[in-house]
């Protein structure tokens, strides 16, 4: 059992004399003025958010916990992640870790945390090294393209994840898998003032040489880009989007990305920047009779969407513009072409850009699990899950992801 210490509160909740919120909230209040995150209530671990560095990570600490049980020591995520690991072990049966809370409560710090821990007590060999470093580096990838600055959380996850470590039965990593629910699509689009949109949209724009930018047909300015423009948040404090790409780039090198899988990344990602610019006009119709039709104003930023994206002008257009619905079947089956007004239209090319980001997300963990999955059976392997919930938030205004989200919690 952890000693409690004078002047420092009671380590775990459940050894006080007086068990009501007021003296628990007193006592965690306590804990965290001496800077003391962790609270033990039984097996749970409370953790509250410094909001700064502690030098509680360090090789020394992870020495300090290794093989102890889960009482030696005082409180500390690092004690259940090792609780965790031994149980694995020793029962030979599968563990999860479930992290949840307030967004901005550093669940998602926590998960890096874990891995961090499991990645240094667990075996050691030259091919389990790759492997480590492989589930390491898939953070930084998944971050870059899943979190994002809110008023409350300059590193936000938007996304809901579930990571599973797979182990042999002797205890080495021997590979893993990333489950994704519920990314925040509408973020691509819109925001509320004070926040940005995701990581990676900055960071290439900070981080792609000149050249490549030409390319693309983008500018180093997120402010001429109506998407990233609408919050007008550009940039964090003390955060370089540049230094942040490259490491983004370290991590994909590491998870076997080739150079045409990131000139195809960077190409979907110009394409929504550049969807945001797109206008819609109203022409007058031939006969006096029939509705205006709708048409992209600026048909030149549509000319480079249909270059980076592969596909034709006038499909694209016709996406943009009309409606098909299709009535009956078989023979009687008939296909019906609506036009759209301005409103419906910029509704369609926000759809399409929300989905185009949705799926690229959804390829991107695809492709890290195809490098960092185990082709072990069940019965032959141990799996340590780390399910970090997206964080409960209530805005000014919440819509339906929203709500999603905080019954999940």
């Amino acid at each position: 059992m952890a000693n409690i210490v004078e002047g420092e509160g009671v380590p775990d909740l459940v050894l006080m004399n007086d068990l009501t919120e007021d003296a628990m909230l007193a006592n965690l209040r306590l804990r965290y003025q001496k800077e003391i995150i962790y609270t033990y209530i039984g097996e749970v671990v409370v953790s509250l958010n410094p909001y700064k560095k502690l030098d509680i990570y360090s090789q020394n600490h992870i020495e300090k916990y290794r093989g102890k049980f889960m009482y030696e020591e005082p409180p500390h995520i690092y004690a259940l992640s090792n609780n965790a690991y031994r149980n694995m072990l020793t029962n030979q049966d599968n563990q999860c870790i479930i992290i949840s809370g307030e967004s901005g409560a550093g669940k998602t710090e926590a998960s890096k945390v874990i891995m961090q821990y499991i990645s240094v007590v667990s075996k050691h060999s030259g091919d389990v090294e790759r492997v480590k470093q492989q589930l390491l580096e898939s953070n930084p990838a998944l971050e870059a393209f899943g979190n994002a600055k809110t008023l409350r959380n300059d590193n936000s996850s938007r996304f809901g994840k579930y990571m599973e470590i797979q182990f042999s039965k002797a205890g080495a990593p021997i590979g893993g898998k990333i489950n994704i629910y519920l990314l925040e699509k509408s973020r691509v689009v819109s925001r509320v003032d004070g926040e940005r949109s995701f990581h990676i949209f900055y960071q290439m724009l900070k981080g792609l040489p000149e050249a490549d930018l030409s390319k693309l047909y983008l500018s180093r300015d997120p402010s001429q880009f109506t998407f990233l423009q609408k919050s007008k948040c550009h940039t964090i404090d003390k955060t370089d989007d540049a230094a942040d790409f490259r490491q983004v780039l370290s991590a994909f090198k590491t998870l076997n990305f080739q150079d045409q899988h990131l000139t195809t990344i960077w190409k979907i990602l110009s394409s929504i920047l550049l969807m945001g610019n797109i206008n819609f006009e109203s022409k007058e119709a031939a006969k006096s009779t029939e509705p205006k039709r709708v048409q992209v104003h600026n048909q030149k930023v549509l000319q480079v969407i249909t270059e980076l994206l592969e596909c034709e002008e006038e499909s694209l257009q016709r996406a943009f513009t009309n409606r098909q619905i299709s009535t009956g079947v078989g023979r009687r089956m008939s296909i019906i072409h609506i036009n759209l007004d301005e409103e419906q239209a910029a509704f369609t090319r926000d759809a399409l850009a929300k989905a185009l980001y949705s799926r690229l997300f959804s390829w991107l963990v695809n492709k890290i699990n195809s490098t960092i999955s185990s082709t072990a059976s069940a019965s032959e392997s141990l799996v340590l899950g780390v399910l970090d919930i997206y964080g409960f938030e209530i805005f000014d205004r919440n819509g339906f992801e929203q709500f999603c989200i905080n019954f999940c919690n």
